[in-house]
């Protein structure tokens, strides 16, 4: 097996990240999967067909941990304030975005169907935008996702998402005011509180 190591220089501290799992050559995140990175906007964009390879973490030089992705090195300086994932993506991987505190703003196609384990965990994500419905958005699956997903706002075709708060790994609820009306949402089982 084959691991890699990535090495990112920030101010005059080198901080690095060694993978478990291989890490992709060149711009690959999946079989049939690319990304770029403008450095100009701040926008990853990962584009093709299919799904996403699965990351790892690693220390990142600061005391905190970091995807080991092939875009690490743009996480690492904070480079990285928005992500565009284009139409054909199916599935984001475990932990590809994980530690991304300038990552603000999501986009996602209506293609998407899985969102991997802790992809977004200690992101700084705060916007979603999906390309889909909010009943679609409701279709995803989301795995551990419930805390790093939890207080950003999700914009759908049709509209924002109301306050909707995890209470399980696929299941949201969403409170109703006027009615008085709890609705729990999704698959599996609720967390016990």
């Amino acid at each position: 097996k084959e691991y890699s190591v990535q090495f990112a220089q920030s101010g005059s501290a080198t901080r690095f990240a060694v993978g478990w799992k291989k890490l992709p050559d060149g711009n690959v995140c999946g079989e049939n999967l690319t990304w770029s990175f403008a450095a100009t906007t701040g926008v990853l964009t990962i584009s093709g067909s299919g799904s996403m390879s699965d990351f790892g973490t690693a220390e990142d030089g600061s005391g905190g941990y970091c995807t080991t992705a092939p875009w690490a090195e743009y996480a690492l300086d904070g480079s990285i304030t928005a992500l565009k994932v284009e139409e054909g993506v199916t599935t984001l991987g475990a932990y590809a975005f994980y530690g991304i505190g300038s990552l603000g703003t999501a986009n996602l196609p209506r293609t998407l169907t899985e969102i991997g384990d802790r992809a977004f965990f200690r992101s700084g994500v705060s916007v979603v935008n999906y390309a889909g419905t909010e009943s679609e958005w409701g279709q995803i699956e989301l795995n551990d996702n419930f805390s790093s997903l939890r207080y950003a706002k999700i914009n759908c075709a049709d509209g924002p998402v109301d306050l909707v708060t995890f209470c399980g790994s696929n299941i949201t609820w969403t409170f109703d005011e006027e009615t008085g009306t709890l609705t729990l949402s999704g698959t599996g089982s609720t967390w016990d509180c």
